[in-house]
Protein backbone atom coordinates (compact mmCIF):
# COMPACT_ATOMS: atom_id res chain seq x y z
CA UNK A 1 0.00 0.00 0.00
CA UNK A 2 1.27 3.42 -0.80
CA UNK A 3 2.26 5.30 2.39
CA UNK A 4 0.79 8.46 0.96
CA UNK A 5 -2.68 7.20 0.22
CA UNK A 6 -2.73 6.01 4.01
CA UNK A 7 -1.79 9.07 5.57
CA UNK A 8 -4.57 10.60 3.61
CA UNK A 9 -7.13 8.66 4.69
CA UNK A 10 -6.17 9.11 7.84
CA UNK A 11 -5.50 12.98 7.35
CA UNK A 12 -9.10 12.99 6.42
CA UNK A 13 -10.32 10.92 9.29
CA UNK A 14 -8.87 12.95 12.19
CA UNK A 15 -10.36 16.27 10.14
CA UNK A 16 -13.43 14.80 10.32
CA UNK A 17 -13.41 13.87 13.66
CA UNK A 18 -12.25 17.43 14.69
CA UNK A 19 -15.21 19.40 12.90
CA UNK A 20 -17.72 17.28 15.07
CA UNK A 21 -21.43 17.81 14.69
CA UNK A 22 -21.95 13.77 14.20
CA UNK A 23 -25.74 13.16 14.56
CA UNK A 24 -26.32 9.78 17.24
CA UNK A 25 -27.42 7.12 14.61
CA UNK A 26 -30.71 4.39 15.33
CA UNK A 27 -28.44 1.82 15.68
CA UNK A 28 -24.65 0.91 15.40
CA UNK A 29 -21.80 3.05 17.32
CA UNK A 30 -21.35 6.81 17.09
CA UNK A 31 -18.81 8.34 16.12
CA UNK A 32 -16.85 9.00 19.22
CA UNK A 33 -16.90 4.93 19.12
CA UNK A 34 -15.54 4.48 16.03
CA UNK A 35 -12.83 6.83 16.52
CA UNK A 36 -12.15 4.92 19.67
CA UNK A 37 -12.36 1.77 17.35
CA UNK A 38 -10.15 2.92 15.36
CA UNK A 39 -7.33 4.25 17.74
CA UNK A 40 -7.50 1.04 20.01
CA UNK A 41 -6.85 -1.16 17.22
CA UNK A 42 -3.89 0.60 16.34
CA UNK A 43 -2.54 0.74 19.55
CA UNK A 44 -3.15 -3.37 19.36
CA UNK A 45 -1.91 -3.62 16.14
CA UNK A 46 1.58 -1.38 17.21
CA UNK A 47 2.15 -3.67 20.42
CA UNK A 48 1.65 -7.38 18.42
CA UNK A 49 3.90 -5.67 15.78
CA UNK A 50 6.24 -4.55 18.43
CA UNK A 51 6.41 -7.78 20.01
CA UNK A 52 7.44 -9.21 16.53
CA UNK A 53 9.95 -7.12 16.05
CA UNK A 54 11.08 -8.52 19.59
CA UNK A 55 11.38 -11.94 18.33
CA UNK A 56 7.83 -13.20 20.17
CA UNK A 57 5.36 -14.84 18.54
CA UNK A 58 2.00 -12.81 19.78
CA UNK A 59 -1.39 -13.32 19.08
CA UNK A 60 -3.78 -10.56 18.28
CA UNK A 61 -6.91 -10.53 20.68
CA UNK A 62 -9.25 -7.18 19.54
CA UNK A 63 -11.53 -7.76 21.88
CA UNK A 64 -11.34 -4.51 23.69
CA UNK A 65 -11.48 -2.79 20.32
CA UNK A 66 -15.19 -3.76 19.87
CA UNK A 67 -16.34 -3.98 23.49
CA UNK A 68 -18.49 -1.08 24.06
CA UNK A 69 -18.06 -0.43 27.32
CA UNK A 70 -14.04 -0.56 26.63
CA UNK A 71 -14.58 1.44 23.70
CA UNK A 72 -16.51 4.04 25.84
CA UNK A 73 -13.76 3.85 28.80
CA UNK A 74 -11.01 4.31 26.18
CA UNK A 75 -13.17 7.43 24.71
CA UNK A 76 -13.12 8.72 28.16
CA UNK A 77 -9.34 8.00 29.15
CA UNK A 78 -8.79 9.86 25.62
CA UNK A 79 -11.10 12.99 26.54
CA UNK A 80 -12.59 14.29 23.11
CA UNK A 81 -12.76 13.41 19.46
CA UNK A 82 -9.56 15.46 18.61
CA UNK A 83 -7.38 13.24 21.02
CA UNK A 84 -9.41 9.99 19.57
CA UNK A 85 -7.98 11.56 16.08
CA UNK A 86 -4.94 11.63 17.41
CA UNK A 87 -4.29 8.57 18.05
CA UNK A 88 -6.55 7.14 15.00
CA UNK A 89 -3.53 8.02 12.82
CA UNK A 90 -1.18 5.28 13.29
CA UNK A 91 2.69 6.19 13.73
CA UNK A 92 4.10 5.98 10.44
CA UNK A 93 8.05 5.75 9.91
CA UNK A 94 9.80 6.33 7.14
CA UNK A 95 9.33 2.76 5.67
CA UNK A 96 5.86 2.99 5.63
CA UNK A 97 5.82 0.67 8.62
CA UNK A 98 3.93 1.11 12.14
CA UNK A 99 7.11 3.13 13.32
CA UNK A 100 9.02 0.39 14.52
CA UNK A 101 12.25 0.29 14.81
CA UNK A 102 14.70 -1.19 11.59
CA UNK A 103 15.78 -4.43 12.45
CA UNK A 104 18.57 -3.99 9.67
Amino acid sequence: MDLGTLESAYEAFVATLGEGGFEVPAEGWPAELVAAHVARNNELTSEVAERIVAGEEPSYDNRTAVDDAELRAFKTRSVGSQALGRQSKPPLGDRGELGLPSTT
